[in-house]
């Protein structure tokens, strides 16, 4: 029979209706697996290799639990679905692909001082900044003042969406009185805060203050 140069090795495995199988590899002896019509689960048990484990999922949702000790290990997921392309504001949730709800956290508290001068007839607006993109601003407390004059009207007005809402109406008092608004309203990118004053008489000055809640968005 000549001198054996070498052992051929078969592996084998039995499948779920209990008949043995060949596992069947590659050109470079990876073992193929196949998630095409299952809920994937690939269990990885890695104790004395350097392992590259690359898992093509056709329309799964893959559930990989790799437990490694002291080794390195690149895993490549790749999903093949039109669904998965979904942006990053989406997950799979409940058995479908759905819009996650944005979550909001705060990033930083701010304030704004800002000031104008009636015009004729006495009445004035002031307006604060613009909610500068992928910013939210929660609003919590504001005042109108007029500094150089008695005021016979107060109105905090934040333009919303191009639209003003009103949130606070005061008769107004003597010169220095704070018109006072204490609430919450949340302003978008290209919203802002605003108010109206009027009074008796043209060049006075009045102001607007008001402290927010800064949260950065990515949507």
């Amino acid at each position: 029979m000549g001198e054996p140069k070498g052992y051929l090795v078969v592996p084998l495995g039995y499948n779920p209706d209990g008949r043995l199988r060949t596992f069947e590899l590659d050109a470079d002896d990876n073992l193929l697996v196949s998630l095409a019509s299952i809920l994937a689960t690939v269990d990885v048990n890695i104790e004395s290799q350097d392992v590259t484990l690359d898992v093509s999922l056709v329309g799964q949702v893959p559930d990989i639990d790799v437990n490694l000790t002291g080794q390195d290990v690149d895993i490549e997921v790749t999903q093949q679905t039109p669904a998965d392309l979904l942006t990053g504001s989406h997950g799979y949730i409940g058995g479908s692909w759905q819009k996650n709800p944005i979550l909001l956290g705060i990033s930083d508290v701010g304030a704004e001082q800002v000031s104008a001068l009636t015009v004729a007839g006495g009445g004035g607006y002031v307006y604060g900044t613009a909610v500068p993109s992928g910013e939210v601003w929660l609003v919590q407390t504001a005042v109108l003042i007029c500094s150089t004059a008695a005021a016979t009207r107060g109105l905090l007005i934040p333009e919303v969406n191009g639209i003003q809402v009103c949130l606070l109406e005061d008769p107004g008092a003597a010169s220095g009185y704070y018109m006072t608004w204490v609430g919450q309203i949340a302003l978008a990118p290209g919203d802002k805060m605003g108010g109206y004053v009027l009074t008796a008489a043209s060049g006075n000055t009045i102001w607007l203050r008001y402290q927010y809640i800064r949260i950065d968005i990515d949507l």
